[in-house]
């Protein structure tokens, strides 16, 4: 059980760094020296990818200042602006290319006002510059598009309408596009669940050394979906990510470490990782060293540093820090037992379908624990995260049906349920069915 849901931890991380980040870059060596360790303020905002390395200021210094200035000058003149994080002067000079009918500074506008950066957050302007450059066959922006219509950015959301732009953008081998088309694949959002398809996309855009597609590559060697379980190669591609700065595959080197998945358990090693992940600004690293402070890992077991960094991860929307926050208050670790505030916690993690939270929500609910007993809720809950084979809520099905407890009890179905739970490798869940089942 306790593997399940590690790998459910480490896919989940996946996707969540995917769809949170965007099109934003991970901060290479390069651009931490500039920027410092701490994330940049919009760092959850999309910010316009593949800028060319920095060059001396030109001499004019706006548009109206040159009025002949070349597409391709103004184009670079907005790459240096948005190097520096000038965003307001950036929009000037993508402007005087993109009027020329450049696709890039149309795409580099677009990805401003849907970020809001320089700009006020307008998902309907993006949009229109996405399909100006877009109706020029330019990849970037045909991914956009997709982006926007999978999440209802200024559009009514529509994930086939999103796999079939980011399939335009895909054909055209651009990385991204192949990355979230893989992952319509993977969990059939708006295109028939194929891991198959899902494994090659990645493949090709790993094939680029497009550092998200090694890192989730190596979580499918981990979980073992899709390819042979194989954690050398897990570890392979997450060092190659790692090695190119990107802050989410060092933060799976250090689970590696952490759990001993392919490597002796080294929690000093996983810490390290950990960091340097924060270092490079994935916030979300940080729930991994509260656990370290939880279980005492290679440090002295400390609650109230834990629940400092679940905070600080669980206030950049990481879901995994939520649930670890959340079974803090439930359990009473480091603070009082408050299971109204566990609610709130397993509820947050819950709205991106975070399976273990799922099956808390379901526990609360089971033992009347902040809330009225209510088996049919808990059920429904249970249901939710078994639908992600998520062990523990399957042997909890079969403890409602073994006592039925909102439901007529059924012993058969119970041993099931068990069954299923067991068969992930909850030791609990095998005994159960073996009772059930007069062995």
């Amino acid at each position: 059980m306790a593997y399940t849901i590690i790998a459910l931890l480490l896919l989940v991380g996946v996707t969540a760094y995917i769809y949170t980040r965007h099109s934003q870059n991970v901060l290479v060596a390069s651009d931490k020296a500039a920027l410092g360790t701490n994330p940049p303020a919009e760092a959850n905002s999309p910010v316009p990818v593949n800028p060319p390395a920095a060059s001396p200021p030109s001499v004019a210094s706006s548009p109206e200042a040159d009025e002949d200035i070349s597409t391709a000058d103004a184009a670079k003149r907005g790459s240096e602006a948005l190097q520096r994080r000038d965003f307001a002067e950036a929009l000037k000079w993508f402007r005087r290319a993109a009027n020329k009918g450049d696709p890039n500074s149309q795409t580099q506008i677009g990805l401003l006002y849907e970020g809001g950066l320089g700009v006020e957050k307008n998902p309907e302007e993006a949009m229109r510059w996405f399909r100006l450059a877009a109706d020029l066959g330019y990849a970037e922006a045909e991914a956009q598009i997709g982006f926007l219509y999978q999440n209802g950015l200024g559009v009514q959301k529509d994930p086939q309408t999103a796999c079939a732009w980011y399939q335009k953008a895909a054909d055209k081998n651009y990385s991204m596009a192949q990355i979230y088309l893989g992952f319509c694949y993977a969990y059939g959002l708006g295109a028939s669940k194929d891991i198959t398809k899902a494994v090659e996309l990645f493949r090709k855009a790993a094939d680029q050394g497009d550092v998200m597609a090694e890192a989730t590559l190596g979580v499918l060697y981990v979980v073992g979906n899709g390819v042979s379980k194989d954690y050398a190669t897990a570890m392979q591609l997450f060092r190659k990510a790692a090695d190119k700065g990107n802050a989410f595959a060092m933060n799976q080197v250090g689970m590696m470490f952490m759990y001993g998945f392919g490597v002796t358990v080294d929690y000093p090693e996983a810490m390290r990782w950990f960091q340097k992940s924060i270092d490079f600004g994935n916030l979300a690293a940080n729930t991994n060293v509260g656990v370290l402070y939880v279980n005492g890992w290679g440090v002295t077991k400390d609650y109230a540093e834990a629940l400092r960094r679940f905070r600080i991860a669980a206030n950049s929307n990481d879901n995994s820090g939520q649930y670890q926050l959340g079974l803090l208050y439930k359990n009473g670790w480091g603070v009082p037992v408050d299971f109204k505030e566990a609610m709130n916690w397993f509820r947050k993690s819950s709205e991106t379908s975070f399976a273990p939270a799922l099956n808390e929500i379901g526990v609360l609910y089971g033992n009347g624990l902040g809330v009225p007993v209510n088996y049919s809720e808990a059920m429904r809950w249970y249901h939710l995260a078994a639908d992600q084979n998520n062990a523990s809520a399957m042997a909890n099905i079969g403890v409602l049906y073994h006592y039925g407890q909102g439901v007529t009890k059924d012993d058969n179905e119970a041993r099931r349920w068990f069954q299923r739970s067991a068969d992930l490798g909850n030791p609990d869940a095998k005994g159960w069915s073996m009772q059930l089942s007069g062995n």
